[in-house]
């Protein structure tokens, strides 16, 4: 939880940016800058030492070992731009034109000497600067790689890196979180910051929560999908790494604000919430969500000290013990079900400003950001059913059908700051901090029948009450540096040390459950047929250390310009974890059932009214408990992760020159060997009943004994996993012509099971309703990896993609290390996470974007883009899973068979408008394995069929138009199909509702100025 004055500061950093932006340094009032980067034709290169003068003017500079240059304060107006280099062809680019305030984007192809030639003009196009760049990275890549920029996920209207990595070629995510790549799941996955690990916040996941990171501190998310040894091998489907925004070369300024409606969510009188519910911006009203003092190091009352209370032939003696059990049951907040509430707008805020400043040939260079936003979703349209096989052939019969209300208010804040220090062309440092939290709040009603085989009548109504609050935290602080040794043969070192941790905490979570005749009579709660009232706590802690040592030998082969580089270097990182579940729940002593006012009226608002708690004795009668709050087991561990490692790689090009042809082919491989150790401490606390003392009753009295009467035994067992591997990656890159490049790769990686999954005990899962078995017996999943991609770059900003994969995890000869998956352990809802048979997974991508103005002057201005990506896996299936098809073999969890993206944009910077469509679609894909209930008479493991989440249809809009040079103004609309999101059985052609609901339309408008 945090504290108040955490949130202060958090206020106070918000007001410190405005403050510093007000403060800042601005350019000369009536001039502007002019900004580029000089690639070289030849090996499509960044070109340094080249010169750029500004015609008619005494204005001029050098290009960066980047390529890169800035000129600044040059008065408003046109201008024409030579650049020159010895052993080059001059080139110029003319009007260009500055404005005022504004930095003014000029970038330039030198094509190298070879006999002599005229000047000529680069004419200047209307193209995404920022997808020229990154479709450039992509292009000199060593590996199959993909980028997405803030300027393209700003048009899409991404609110966080979960949103913008639906638009990478191949990711789906899977509950706006959870990103799978390539149709493997998060397990198969990493995330790294700016070239570092983060850690995950997840209890049952190991997959970063992608919507805790806003895109507002994002400049670029780029995306490995193939193994070299420089990376960290713990990943198969892709390996993402999300690109903080650094300093700006001038003074910058950004502030804007949002306003959002919801047509299911947005200034409801009907919003479900609850008592104590909400979430204000401070994260400060969680107070009453605690557990209790009284319980923070205790355990609960037992049943047989409650009902000794009640033989007592002389009360009035123990009314001091009737008392504080009394006080402790009521120590809990009362409220256990919904109420109708308002909701408001959604709404958001954002802050950014940065410099550098040269000083003594010494660039220092800042950026800092703030972003906080307030979020409403809603429906009251939901529907949850549960279905069964009776052995019959053409149907499945309900077991559960139920209406499905939720009202969820999000709210989160974050902060990003970023210094860096320039030294030298040869010396760069930078400090990174971002710190992001998120806190969410649920209220959920759940409403219908359940069917007679439960032994209830026909007309019986079930209903279920669910209150979550969950807080999520991330703090990453980084440093990095960069050291050319020009002793050393311009041996290039590259560092990133960092520490982050990140945390979750759900307190409180309360589940009410109970039914009644259909008149609203007969109220009961049915201990044999579902849980009792219940409470949950649980919370996350996990911190992370990395440190990362990349260094680059180039050495010159002498037959051809491009050098061979040798890279090696080492990586470490360190992660330790604790996690705690408690659990607390209403036990009933004596009939009528939970108090009589209840039992009445049905109505949760008097569970805990005082006097359902225990009643005073009258006359030689004892106390009644009616009711009181026992704990069960509950678990928790403590963990530790440790992975180091080193690698060598080699970038060798081959060149001959009898041979032009051969020109164009790299050889990147080497080997990464990784050590890895997993230990984890599994705790399994019982509370169990203290026996009588010799005295018997009147001991208990005495302060020197513990109250309420049991004691804790808590059992300790430990787990580990330890491997230690070689990963071999060998890749081949030819490039055909200078825009036209072949990439074949081949990599073994390995995925590693989690904490939770190795640590032995039995916890159990609220929201899947069932009970988790730890497998200590895991063991390392290893991955074959194949590609092959052929990227065609026709013009600045444009791509032609196609590539073909396929992953084989495990060995099909040894099933010890095969794929990680839930299996069903046994028919009372336990699963376990065990080493399955050995998988294979092919499939393809196919991307395309494409400016379309050279195909008539009406398309000056719109640029289209498309993916596709189509996948097919297989692996066996269990011995007690559902298999009513036969077929032995079911895809892999989450792996959708297709996925499409499609967007078209159209940008006139003359008028400052530009107008975007995006479109996305994903296939059918698993959710969960449904338990097999025995064999049918073809000996077919019978039950209800697998669970899979339907297709989803997006379709969002974005317009933005600038005015008075400094002001933008932008409206979104998303989801405009608003289709249902559905979870589904399929059998015999026929699907059969798990959940479903739709999640409603949304529109917001923006406003921001930019200087």
């Amino acid at each position: 939880m945090k504290s108040n004055s955490n949130n202060t500061v958090a206020l106070i950093l918000i007001c410190s940016f405005v403050l510093m932006a007000v403060g800042g340094r601005a350019q000369d009032a009536n001039s502007g800058s002019i900004t580029g980067e000089v690639i070289e034709t030849w090996n499509n290169t960044p070109l340094p030492n080249v010169i750029v003068t500004v015609r008619g003017t005494t204005l001029a500079t050098k290009t960066d070992r980047e390529g890169s240059y800035i000129i600044k304060n040059i008065p408003a107006g046109q201008y024409t731009l030579v650049y020159s280099r010895s052993g080059y062809d001059r080139a110029t680019i003319p009007d260009v034109r500055v404005l005022v305030g504004q930095k003014t984007g000029a970038n330039a192809r030198l094509a190298p000497r070879f006999n002599d030639m005229e000047t000529y003009e680069v004419v200047a196009m209307q193209f995404d600067q920022q997808m020229i760049d990154l479709l450039g990275a992509r292009s000199d890549a060593v590996g199959v790689m993909d980028s997405i920029g803030s300027d393209f996920f700003s048009r899409a209207g991404a609110g966080d890196a979960g949103e913008i990595m639906t638009k990478v070629t191949g990711a789906s995510v899977v509950g706006g979180k959870y990103v799978f790549i390539r149709g493997l799941g998060e397990r198969y996955s990493n995330t790294m910051m700016n070239g570092a690990i983060v850690p995950s916040a997840d209890p049952d996941k190991r997959s970063v929560q992608m919507d805790i990171i806003p895109s507002d501190v994002v400049e670029r998310i780029d995306t490995y999908k193939s193994f070299t040894p420089d990376l960290p091998g713990n990943f198969s489907g892709g390996l993402i790494d999300v690109i903080t925004k650094t300093f700006p070369e001038n003074y910058q300024l950004d502030i804007s604000t949002s306003l959002g409606f919801n047509n299911k969510a947005s200034l409801l009188d009907d919003f479900l919430t609850y008592d104590g519910g909400g979430v204000d911006w401070r994260f400060s009203d969680t107070e009453h969500r605690l557990i209790p003092k009284n319980w923070k190091d205790s355990s609960s009352p037992s049943r047989p000290f409650l009902q000794d209370t009640q033989r007592f032939m002389n009360p009035n003696d123990y009314s001091d013990v009737a008392s504080r059990l009394q006080s402790w049951s009521r120590d809990f907040h009362p409220t256990m079900s919904t109420k109708k509430g308002k909701s408001q707008l959604d709404y958001g805020i954002s802050a950014t400003t940065g410099d550098s400043v040269e000083y003594n040939d010494m660039k220092f260079g800042y950026l800092v950001s703030a972003n906080h936003e307030t979020d409403y979703s809603a429906y009251d349209d939901g529907f949850v059913g549960r279905y069964q096989y009776n052995g019959q052939k053409d149907r499945l019969d309900p077991t559960m059908e139920l209406m499905d209300v939720k009202g969820v208010h999000e709210v989160s804040f974050s902060t990003l700051a970023n210094f860096a220090w320039e030294v030298s062309d040869n010396t760069t440092m930078s400090y990174n901090f971002l710190n992001s939290q998120a806190a969410e709040d649920e209220a959920r009603h759940l409403s219908g029948e359940l069917q007679e085989q439960f032994g209830l009548d026909s007309d019986t109504i079930y209903e279920t009450y669910v209150l979550h609050y969950t807080e999520r935290s991330l703090q990453n602080h980084q440093f990095k540096g960069r050291q050319v040794f020009p002793g050393l043969g311009d041996l290039e070192s590259n560092w990133v040390t960092s520490w982050a941790k990140t945390t979750q905490d759900e307190p409180d979570l309360r589940f009410f459950t109970f039914d009644h005749d259909a008149d609203g009579s007969n109220v009961q709660i049915r201990e044999s047929l579902y849980s009792p009232p219940t409470r949950f706590y649980r919370e996350l802690i996990e911190y992370n250390k990395n440190l990362r040592l990349d260094n680059t030998l180039p050495v010159d082969v002498g037959w051809t310009d491009n050098p061979m580089k040798i890279k090696f270097g080492w990586f470490k990182s360190e992660s330790e974890r604790a996690y705690a579940d408690r659990r607390f729940a209403y036990m009933s002593n004596y009939y009528p059932s939970y108090g009589r006012d209840f039992s009445q009226t049905g109505d949760p608002a008097v569970f805990l009214k005082p006097e359902n708690i225990v009643s005073e004795p009258k006359g030689s009668s004892a106390y009644k408990f009616t009711k009181y709050v026992e704990e069960f087991d509950s678990y928790g561990y403590d963990g530790l992760r440790d992975i180091s490692a080193k690698y060598l790689m080699l970038e060798f090009p081959f060149a001959y020159p009898e041979l032009n042809w051969f020109k164009g082919l790299k050889y990147i491989g080497g080997v990464r060997q990784e050590s890895s150790m997993l230990e984890v401490n599994s705790k399994l606390i019982k509370p169990r009943t203290m026996a009588r003392p010799p005295s018997y009753y009147p001991d208990f009295l005495q302060e020197t004994r513990p109250f309420p009467g049991t004691v804790v035994e808590v059992q300790e067992t430990p787990s580990s996993v330890v491997n230690e591997i070689t990963l071999p990656s060998h890749s081949l890159v030819f490039e055909i012509r200078d825009n036209l490049t072949l990439r074949l790769s081949h990599g073994l990686t390995i995925a590693r099971p989690t904490y939770k999954e190795i640590a032995n005990i039995p916890a159990y899962e609220f929201v899947r309703g069932e009970t988790l078995i730890g497998n200590p017996a895991l063991s390392s999943t290893t991955i074959q990896n194949l590609d092959a991609r052929i990227d065609w770059f026709p013009s600045p900003g444009e791509v032609f993609s196609a590539s073909l994969f396929k992953k084989e995890l495990g060995d099909s000869s040894d099933p010890s290390d095969g794929p990680i998956e839930r299996i069903i352990k046994s028919v009372n809802k336990q699963t376990q996470f065990v080493n399955q048979d050995y998988a294979e997974m092919i499939g393809f991508e196919l991307e395309a974007r494409k400016n379309l103005s050279e195909y008539h002057p009406y398309l000056t201005g719109i640029t289209v883009g498309a993916n596709y990506t189509w996948l097919e896996s297989e692996i066996s299936v269990g011995a007690l899973e559902s298999d009513l098809d036969g077929g032995g073999t079911r895809p892999l969890a989450g792996q959708s068979p297709y996925l499409f993206n499609f967007d078209v944009t159209y940008n006139n910077p003359y008028w400052g408008l530009t107008t975007s469509l995006f479109y996305n679609i994903y296939g059918e894909r698993l959710d969960s394995v449904s338990l097999s209930t025995g064999k049918n008479s073809e000996g077919l493991n019978t039950g209800p069929p697998n669970i899979y989440e339907q297709p989803v249809e997006t379709l969002d809009f974005t317009l933005s138009k600038e005015f008075a040079d400094h002001w933008t103004l932008k409206f979104s609309a998303k989801n405009l199909l608003d289709p249902a999101v559905e979870k589904t059985y399929n059998y015999k052609g026929k699907n059969y509702i798990y959940s479903s609901y739709n999640r409603g339309k949304s529109y917001s408008l923006s406003f921001g100025y930019s200087y």
